[in-house]
């Protein structure tokens, strides 16, 4: 695969991982794990570490999506993929638009504003006519940065949906996990 493709993988494993921890009992847990991946690749001048850098801030972004310090992971995340150069960064931020609902008025006499949060990453459609019509998924986050999840290969659908953030730490070598 090329790296172009590669890092959008990246940028899709930050988003589905972060969105399985945001309400995962073990969300305090990650967080730690992951605040101490930062600090020990932020340490590291190797361009490898500084793409797992990354990764990790894009992660802990998406577990804290709902919260107000988003905003300076991201900024911190910016920088580094600034630095990198590429579109990783612009590709998480499409993710991220995809995937979030927009702020709608209800009652306007009431003057009450919902936020539904963030969007179902599937949705379904109706395709086809007459007789031959079926329903297909899409998923967003995939379509937002160019990827058929039709066409991954089985190497990288395991990578996408069933490395754990222990597993990747462990590839990682990230230090005091257990």
């Amino acid at each position: 695969m090329e790296k172009k493709n590669v890092n959008k993988l990246l940028v899709l494993k930050a988003f589905y991982l972060g969105r399985a921890l945001s309400d995962h009992e073990d969300k305090n847990w990650a967080i730690d794990v992951i605040n101490k991946a930062i600090e020990q690749l932020g340490e590291q001048p190797a361009h490898q570490s500084k793409v797992r850098l990354l990764f990790y801030l894009l992660l802990k972004a998406e577990i804290n999506r709902q919260s107000d310090n988003v905003f300076e992971i991201r900024e911190y995340a910016k920088e580094v993929a600034t630095d990198l150069g590429g579109e990783i960064f612009h590709d998480f931020m499409l993710i991220e638009n995809a995937t979030q609902t927009l702020k709608r008025a209800y009652g306007l006499e009431k003057g009450f504003i919902a936020d539904q949060g963030v969007k179902n990453n599937i949705e379904f459609k109706v395709v086809g006519f007459g007789y031959k019509k079926h329903i297909e998924y899409y998923d967003i986050a995939c379509k937002a940065v160019g990827i058929d999840p039709n066409k991954l290969s089985d190497k990288d659908f395991n990578f996408l949906h069933k490395v754990t953030l222990t597993k990747m730490l462990e590839s990682h070598c990230i230090k005091g996990i257990s």
